[in-house]
């Protein structure tokens, strides 16, 4: 597949491929890095382009398994992730092994360009109308965070030909998304020609020769031109409202973004000394390309509203600002070094934008504050959560992955950036945590462990997540790693998250404390996720089949963070693994009935 090259500084090139996706590549030591930028313009509420962003993990044509991301991630040193964001969605993956590199890539191409949208992943992907469904648990989780509660009362209260969408969506009504809706939106913003796709290491070639089978039939007719344009849901006119409540609202250009994130607290302390309060600054950008200040404010006192704002302009001017902007704001705790390095690349070639005149407070438009009332979820019911049977198969592509590079010896060194190779458990989870900590103390002094793997199982829950914590003993953290590789990619400890019954279900090693940390996350059944988490750790105990394909590429991932590692994780065999997890299931059944009882 031939394309255009198009000469650039030293170190870097850039590339059109022949079906119009355009690459930029820099050579760097930072491994092999992809990341690809596509424009999903938010038309509505109803978050679809959010919900194609899950479903270009979930299935396409080449990779068939809504598990194939997780038994990746879990089992390689490959990190994938993706990020919606206001006017733009970004994907973005990573790795140190050129072989497991090329299948990441080739998955995120496929998934990119020919997804499968499936009527029978709807419900489990993004709503089933109740309580389920993986985007419907997501937002969910943000029901319980005060910040993002104000914003989506704030987001429905304009009503205006100027208002921002809610881009992530709505939880009232995603569920109307349907197969056709997907298919749409997708066809209009996903073809090659709208991705541009920035790489470190990663040559033109290798793109095109992962594109051609993707982009092409065998008749050689491309199958990706945009079709008919996704038609915008109408939007609801709210009919309640806070009494005596406004919104005032101050369309500015995104360079003064930072400004007001700088003095943010000082201008919430002088906007409360009258009765007025100002929301976290949030850079989603409306169609004129502008972000709003939000003031929730007396009716009484808008007119003082400008007049306080003005002064402090005058009292605090903004500094010279520079004329590019990066209209998705880096945070460089959400991407990784090298991603954020790609991110940099991407913005210094795009288009500077013209410096604004001076920074000035005009009359805000003002709306009626909706009143938003507490949203009913339906109760949850086991019978509406029980989990369907699912294939307890390592994938085809891991499989061959595993003869590719299981000759590797020793295998190759992954870098020194810790980012990837230390475990952290979600901070919404830490309370939980630390509850299952103090616990664990008290289990491993009333227990004879003796010589046992596992000293001890504690559990904790709430009314939305579920953590389970063993301790182990030090000499047994070898083993333990490849444990948490192993039991994150098995299907049946995955079914939670496949079939939209939490938002995240996963495994961690925290080093530090020597704890096997097992937790869900937005669990419709917290309480009884903790069996069946582990039914399925029990369930993969006798699963000798699994636990062999598996281990080489686990014993891999291990020994490429740590080298030194190498020999001990050689001499685990698969019956060593069948041992430490039926005792961990053992243990865990004991604490689970004691805790719940």
């Amino acid at each position: 597949m031939t394309g255009q090259p198009i000469s650039m500084d030293a170190g870097s090139s850039y590339f059109i491929h022949q079906c119009g996706l355009k690459q930029r590549n820099i050579v760097n030591n930072d491994g092999y890095c992809a990341l690809f930028i596509v424009n999903t313009p938010a038309f509505d509420d109803s978050g679809v382009g959010h919900a194609v962003e899950h479903f270009v993990f979930r299935r396409s044509k080449t990779f068939n398994e809504a598990s194939t991301l997780f038994q990746l991630t879990s089992l390689t040193d490959l990190t994938i992730n993706a990020s919606t964001c206001s006017r733009v969605t970004y994907f973005h993956c990573q790795c140190q092994c050129q072989e497991t590199f090329e299948l990441g890539l080739r998955y995120l191409l496929s998934g990119l360009i020919k997804p499968l949208f499936c009527d029978s992943d709807l419900k489990d992907e993004i709503h089933d109308g109740a309580n389920c469904g993986v985007i419907y648990r997501e937002l969910s989780g943000s029901q319980l965070d005060v910040i993002a509660r104000r914003q989506a009362q704030i987001d429905i209260s304009d009503t205006s030909a100027e208002r921002t969408h809610q881009y992530g969506g709505d939880s009232r009504f995603i569920s109307k998304i349907t197969t056709d809706d997907l298919k749409k939106y997708h066809a209009q913003h996903y073809h090659p020609k709208a991705i541009t796709l920035v790489t470190a290491n990663v040559s033109t070639s290798l793109v095109s020769t992962l594109l051609e089978p993707i982009i092409f039939d065998n008749c050689g007719e491309t199958t990706v031109e945009p079709q008919q344009k996704y038609r915008p849901r109408q939007q609801q006119r709210p009919h309640q409202f806070e009494r005596g409540k406004l919104l005032a609202r101050w369309w500015l250009n995104p360079l003064y973004f930072g400004y007001f994130e700088c003095h943010y607290s000082t201008i919430t302390s002088l906007l409360l000394s009258i009765n007025a309060e100002l929301t976290p600054p949030q850079l989603n950008l409306n169609k004129n390309g502008q972000f709003a200040l939000n003031v929730i404010v007396n009716e009484k006192n808008t007119e003082i509203i400008s007049a306080v704002l003005k002064q402090f302009i005058v009292d605090n001017p903004p500094t010279k600002y520079s004329t590019a902007v990066t209209l998705e704001k880096l945070h460089d705790s959400k991407y990784s070094p090298e991603i954020n390095r790609l991110l940099e690349v991407y913005d210094a070639n795009q288009s500077e934008l013209a410096l604004p005149s001076r920074l000035t407070i005009g009359v805000p438009t003002l709306h009626r504050l909706t009143a938003v009332e507490h949203q009913y979820i339906p109760e949850n019911i086991v019978k509406q959560t029980l989990l369907k049977p699912v294939s307890q198969r390592l994938h085809e592509p891991l499989v061959e992955l595993s003869h590719k590079i299981k000759q590797m010896k020793p295998p190759q060194s992954y870098s020194t950036n810790n980012k990837q190779r230390t475990s952290a458990i979600p901070k919404l989870l830490n309370s939980l945590y630390l509850k299952a900590v103090v616990q664990l103390g008290d289990v491993v002094d009333r227990r004879n462990v003796n010589d046992a793997v596992c000293l001890g199982v504690s559990v904790a829950f709430d009314l939305n997540h579920c953590v389970m914590v063993t301790q182990l003993a030090s000499k047994n953290s070898v083993l333990a790693v490849l444990a948490s590789y192993i039991i994150g990619a098995y299907p049946p400890f995955l079914a939670p998250r496949i079939q939209g019954h939490c938002y995240l279900v996963a495994v961690k090693y925290l080093e530090a404390s020597d704890h096997l940390v097992v937790f869900s996350a937005l669990d419709v059944s917290p309480a009884i996720r903790l069996d069946t988490i582990n039914q399925s750790i029990f369930l993969l105990s006798q699963d000798v089949k699994f636990i062999t394909e598996s281990l080489t590429l686990a014993k891999i991932k291990l020994s490429g963070y740590y080298p030194q590692l190498f020999s001990e994780a050689s001499e685990i065999s698969p019956s060593t693994l069948v041992k430490f997890l039926h005792e961990q299931s053992e243990k865990t059944i004991s604490e689970i009935n004691h805790c719940c009882r």
